[in-house]
């Protein structure tokens, strides 16, 4: 079975879609305005889980088993600085539209105010009428940046969801290889069970074999006692007769 490093199959994938998300980012803080609806419920909570994804997965895949794939931990400390970074790229897009949010509101409470202040002038309705101009222009030019800020949006939430797909992805080929690490782990101490087994007869079978070595060694030793005594005995019948 293949042992393919999960981490360096979608890192180039993460990489791309946080680049063209800071690429529409990039479009959009040359905007001068911007909408409160920036904060929608459905980009905060793809923020949530996109962070908690990328927490759940810092350490899943990599740490898992880092001598499987021979990782050294210079490697193991550079993949946890792309993680972190990964996390602040998003962080910095949510921090950036919240302040441009705020920015928007602050504008439209100051031209408010000054619109409650103004007063007509001399020319009565001349001023009057330039008044509404502005206004509707003012009006126009906002609807406009809001439907280039909507468009901008959209495109920011697909990106976005991309990124936390290839997470997701990469969670998910982390858990299929920590299931398989398990079957592994038990396969192994199974193996050892049988090996410690097999010593043991070894053992055994070794003793066994000594044993009969030296029940041999005696039972040799014991026929040529029994030799030399016989020939001792016809030897002395021998000299006595002669």
């Amino acid at each position: 079975m293949s042992q393919e490093d999960p981490f360096l199959v979608v890192k180039a994938e993460v990489e791309i879609a946080l680049t063209n998300a800071d690429t529409y980012l990039q479009s959009w803080r040359r905007i001068m305005r911007t909408v409160t609806s920036a904060q929608s419920e459905e980009l905060s909570q793809a923020r949530q889980e996109l962070e908690e994804c990328l927490r759940n997965v810092e350490d899943d895949a990599v740490e898992l088993n880092p001598r499987k794939f021979q990782i050294t931990p210079a490697e193991m400390e550079h993949r946890r600085r792309f993680v972190e970074t990964t996390k602040q790229t998003i962080h910095s897009i949510r921090e950036s539209m919240t302040a441009r949010a705020k920015e928007f509101q602050e504008a439209q409470a100051r031209k408010a105010l000054l619109e409650t202040r103004q007063r007509p002038d001399a020319a009565g309705h001349v001023a009057v009428n330039m008044d509404e101009e502005r206004r509707r222009n003012n009006q126009d030019f906002i609807q406009d940046e809001q439907q280039q800020q909507m468009m901008i949006m959209e495109q920011q939430d697909v990106h976005l969801d991309s990124v936390l797909g290839t997470v997701t992805n990469l969670k998910e080929v982390a858990h299929v290889m920590g299931r398989e690490l398990d079957d592994q782990n038990v396969l192994l101490e199974e193996l050892e069970g049988d090996v410690d087994r097999t010593q043991s007869g070894i053992d055994r079978a070794t003793g066994k074999v000594k044993e009969i070595l030296r029940k041999s060694r005696e039972s040799r030793s014991n026929c040529c006692i029994t030799i030399l005594i016989i020939v001792l005995i016809i030897l002395l019948i021998l000299v006595i007769t002669l």
